[in-house]
């Protein structure tokens, strides 16, 4: 569907063109390449890869002592009703403890992750929309996401595009 709109703009937009005697600028960019050529984009990427491996290391350390506990209450026939139910109550915390903190540390991640690529992601579409402006393109699209029907017509401006997010984000 997205593609035949695209199509359907592209048309109009070279009808248009050819009946007012305009020439028509398309340009696109790899949205991917920009971004994960950035070094403020690989810092970001690091930083929530650690929060990740932290958060996956704390809760591998619960699951380990609820099994643990859980060992221990399996084959332990000596164990007192008191502290068979003890054993009980501590997994069940855990397991507890284990849900809310699985839910906090996702929480946190993406919120980090919103915290550090938003501004650039902003960049990225103010660079977008100045380009646009200062070189009369009538259309840029992303060539990533499978929108790109026709590019020898159009001119790629992902280097120029990564270069203006350098100087503003490195």
């Amino acid at each position: 569907m997205k593609k035949i709109i695209l199509l359907s703009m592209l048309l109009l937009i070279i009808l248009q063109s050819a009946v007012f005697g305009q020439s028509v600028k398309i340009g696109y960019v790899d949205k991917v390449k920009v971004l994960t050529d950035l070094k403020s984009w690989q810092n970001a990427d690091k930083s929530l890869l650690q929060m990740k491996e932290n958060a996956e290391f704390e809760l591998q350390r619960m699951l380990t002592e609820a099994d643990s506990l859980s060992g221990v209450l399996q084959n332990q026939m000596m164990l007192t009703e008191t502290m068979r139910t003890q054993l009980q109550e501590k997994i069940e915390q855990i397991s507890r403890d284990y849900q809310r903190t699985g839910i906090t540390r996702q929480q946190e991640i993406l919120q980090k992750e919103n915290d550090l690529k938003a501004p650039i992601l902003l960049g990225f579409n103010e660079t977008i929309r100045k380009l646009g402006i200062d070189e009369n393109f009538m259309l840029i699209y992303d060539n990533t996401v499978n929108s790109i029907l026709f590019a020898s017509g159009g001119r790629d401006l992902t280097e120029q595009i990564l270069f203006e997010m350098r100087k503003k984000f490195e």
